[in-house]
């Protein structure tokens, strides 16, 4: 089944339409009007929710030439894919808006704090042979895997509590 250029263009119009209002909610101060943004878009340093408003007025142009022609413009085809592909690099870009050296100093005070944890509770542990160890490599096993993407989920946090707290619960016991 192949699609005709204005079907397409009609289906990239509505994702773009789609994806316009998830922007708009995510942005809510930049308006996104028909009319012009009031910076110049032929800047060279725009931003990128600049250059998405930018390539939104660009797409409202073309939509309302062809509403005065009554035919599809060639050109919005390319414009909605400029438009889909600036708001994909806007949307990921909020996504991911980590400041790292904070999670290098936030990784390096939890080392820390399990290389006391450890140090502290290393005598008791000891002496407490094989069910201490065990209990040991339960909560050292378990803290790793927090870092692991696949056992965030719910059903692998509530197995790993039930044999940590029962490992526990037979050390203390005993």
């Amino acid at each position: 089944m192949t699609v005709s250029g204005s079907e397409r263009a009609h289906i990239l119009l509505e994702n773009s339409m789609q994806i316009l209002e998830l922007v708009k909610a995510t942005f809510p101060g930049h308006a996104f009007d028909t009319r012009p943004p009031p910076h110049r878009c032929n800047s060279p340093a725009l931003t990128h929710i600049e250059q998405l408003e930018c390539a939104w007025y660009a797409v409202s142009s073309l939509l309302e030439e062809s509403k005065n022609t009554n035919h599809t413009q060639p050109e919005i085809e390319p414009a909605l894919l400029r438009f889909s592909r600036t708001a994909q690099k806007v949307m990921s870009s909020t996504a991911s808006n980590y400041d790292i050296a904070r999670l290098y100093l936030g990784s390096l005070i939890a080392c820390i704090a399990v290389l006391f944890a450890l140090s502290a509770a290393y005598r008791p542990i000891s002496k407490s042979g094989y069910p201490g160890v065990f209990l040991a490599i339960c909560v050292t096993s378990y803290s790793g895997m927090m870092f692991a993407s696949s056992y965030v989920e719910e059903e692998q946090q509530f197995w790993y509590w039930i044999l940590t707290g029962w490992t526990f619960y037979l050390h203390v016991k005993s």
